[in-house]
């Protein structure tokens, strides 16, 4: 019996799942009940086929060209290579922030995210002098910052799952322009 699902068939990227199921016991499943067999694979084959719409092709949506990978990659703005911020967001989330080129290292030190301490691989990009763009995904969603240096103010949009939160607050200790402390590192 064989089961499958093809997406975007006349792509060369197209994804596809199946699963063929004349030897069950190839996978350690006992051949006693052949309906309960193929249970598991079925479920496997239906799941993946529902979640490909969702991001499993690497092509991105059908409408969509493929994305140049050039477009993938990252680099650090020359001037914040290494720099440390001190930020406070308007509700009371307080952080310490180290940029470097392969990660962002944070620290929490007010509000809910205090003792925290974590490393993301951020995307970066030069709006125009003193603004930046910074994204990085999460593992409920995604943070995206601008970050204002010559106003010394920061913009967030946090995705947490279905919900986004869009806060903003002051850079108080502004790495371009004096010593801040840097973040402790998660060990």
């Amino acid at each position: 019996m064989n089961f499958a699902c093809r997406h975007r068939r006349n792509s060369p990227n197209a994804l596809t799942l199946s699963a063929k199921l004349t030897n069950v016991s190839s996978i350690g499943m006992k051949q006693k009940d052949p309906v309960n067999m193929k249970k598991p694979l079925l479920l496997a084959v239906l799941v993946g086929c529902a979640l490909a719409p969702f991001g499993l092709a690497l092509e991105g949506p059908p409408d969509r060209p493929p994305i140049d990978p050039k477009f993938l990659q990252s680099e650090i703005p020359e001037e914040l290579a290494g720099k440390v911020f001190h930020w406070r967001y308007d509700i009371g989330w307080d952080f310490r922030v180290q940029l470097t080129q392969d990660n962002l290292y944070w620290e929490g030190f007010g509000g809910p995210f205090k003792g925290m301490k974590r490393a993301v691989q951020p995307h970066y990009r030069k709006v125009r002098d003193g603004i930046y763009f910074l994204t990085w995904r999460t593992p409920a969603g995604f943070d995206s910052l601008v970050i204002d240096l010559k106003e010394n103010l920061i913009y967030a949009q946090n995705g947490f799952g279905p919900s986004m939160v869009s806060i903003s607050g002051e850079i108080y200790c502004n790495g371009l322009r004096q010593e801040c402390e840097p973040p402790q590192r998660q060990e």
